[in-house]
């Protein structure tokens, strides 16, 4: 397996969403990237022993055809033991690909903005209070599946953290490789693309602004698995 980290960006809008460049200021080392949305292929399962799947701006409730095929894609890396990271949209990927389609539905309370994360069990990082960035429509199910261990909320969400059972494969439905300055261009652009959230967007921009900068911590920790 290659010791470089690959990310999987899902992003859809690279002008609103740029994860590879989020990750890449986190990482302690080169990082390779692929876009299945825009047409790019996976690379063959087992190559990469560290994998990251990015945030998407697309819904897991109707997944597109290139999910899909990254579901099944993700299904042979982990059985071929892969480590894998999801955020947002890879997070909630995890529960599909690994569990079903029941381990995921739309969030009745979105989450935009810079929001507290509960960390109560075994993950990345050590069970403490968090706050990091956030914005998602959808969300994992909590008991959808045996194999789904949650290990942490926010107040707005019940899967905020994931392992998939003792294997290392791991989701956050947050974003914390988004900094507070990436992370308010984002709220300012996001009415271009989803106009009837505008009201949600701008009571983000005005809401108080706290993250802890997770990501080179979760970096390290996962990258030394």
């Amino acid at each position: 397996m290659r010791d470089e980290l690959l990310v999987v960006d899902n992003s859809l809008y690279p002008d609103l969403y740029r994860p590879v460049a989020h990750w890449e200021a986190a990482a302690p080392g080169p990082l390779v990237s692929v876009r299945p949305p825009a047409g790019e292929s996976l690379p063959a399962p087992g190559e990469f022993r560290h994998v990251i799947l990015s945030g998407s701006e697309c819904s897991i409730v109707s997944p597109p055809a290139w999910a899909l095929v990254e579901a099944a894609w993700l299904r042979e890396e982990v059985r071929r033991g892969a480590r894998v990271l999801g955020s947002c949209f890879g997070h909630q990927l995890i529960a599909l690909a690994l569990g079903s389609p029941s381990c995921v539905r739309r969030a009745a309370r979105p989450e935009f903005g810079w929001i507290s994360l509960g960390l109560t069990g075994e993950w990345l990082l050590p069970p403490g209070e968090y706050h990091a960035f956030a914005a998602h429509f959808d969300e994992v199910a909590a008991g959808a599946h045996p194999m789904l261990r949650v290990a942490g909320r926010s107040p707005d969400c019940e899967v905020q953290f994931l392992q998939w059972g003792a294997l290392p494969v791991f989701g956050v439905q947050a974003h914390p490789e988004i900094s507070p300055a990436l992370g308010r261009e984002f709220l300012e652009r996001a009415s271009r693309y989803f106009p009837d959230q505008a009201g949600r967007f701008a009571a983000a921009l005005a809401g108080p602004v706290r993250d802890d900068l997770l990501a080179p911590r979760i970096l390290e920790r996962f990258l030394s698995l």
